[in-house]
């Protein structure tokens, strides 16, 4: 995988923002009128339940108004308030998670911010790893016997698709503290900023792609919210960053 700095990665996202939301403009939305549901566990009291589903329903407030807000093209502001959903969503997901003692290393290496967008692009990667799964099991099904040439090469085109999916550029943006930076693009300016050639116009389509490919993400994140086998596979994925 190719390095980049920080200034690097910012800037290949916002280059790369205007083709994967185009790319992703026909996806379905989640509106504030939908009703979300969660993969609870067993143990999870009423009272949880409820503030949980509170910071769902946050969560579609800050979406809805980052739509008003492409609506009248002010790009920095949709873009922070997407990555507050997609935090808000994170926040969820960690809930449910718990705190066990392996999930603490990430605990001190990380901020809180940051482990609440990696908690949601998690399920976002752990969809994606599933999905991809069973398009590839459908390219072996009738073979009489799966041969180690067969099995190997299933494991690598798996490991490919997963690495190159846009699923995983979101994940790798998180790590490196580009997505926190992007939300901070979107409300302050600073001589950094300006060096870096990522401020822009606040009605511009860089901007305004950037909005809409991380509030689709958002939407989509929260619909997995009631998909306990992606919720398992998540968690599994994200101590990997342990």
């Amino acid at each position: 995988m190719r390095r980049l700095g920080e200034a690097g990665v910012l800037a290949e996202m916002h280059k790369g923002a205007g083709q994967t939301a185009n790319d992703m403009a026909g996806a379905a939305r989640l509106s504030a009128s939908d009703t979300i549901s969660v993969a609870w566990p067993l143990d999870c009291a009423e009272d949880r339940r409820i503030m949980l589903g509170r910071i769902v329903l946050n969560a579609q407030r800050l979406l809805a108004d980052a739509d008003l807000l492409m609506s009248h093209r002010r790009g920095g502001s949709a873009i922070a308030l997407s990555v507050l959903a997609l935090e808000e969503v994170g926040k969820v997901v960690l809930e449910l998670w718990g705190n066990p003692e392996e999930l603490r290393k990430i605990d001190r290496r990380w901020t809180y911010h940051r482990r609440k967008q990696a908690a949601a692009t998690m399920l976002l990667q752990a969809d994606q790893a599933i999905s991809e799964t069973f398009v590839l099991l459908k390219s072996i099904d009738g073979l009489r016997g799966v041969t180690r040439e067969v099995a190997k090469s299933f494991r690598e085109d798996l490991a490919n698709s997963i690495a190159s999916s846009k699923e995983a550029k979101l994940s790798r943006y998180v790590a490196l503290g580009a997505t926190e930076r992007v939300k901070h693009l979107g409300l302050y300016f600073d001589q950094e900023s300006y060096e870096m050639g990522l401020i822009e116009d606040d009605h511009s389509s860089s901007y305004l792609d950037q909005a809409l490919e991380i509030s689709i993400e958002a939407r989509r994140a929260m619909s997995l919210l009631s998909n306990g086998v992606v919720m398992r596979a998540a968690r599994s994925l994200y101590l990997l960053l342990s």
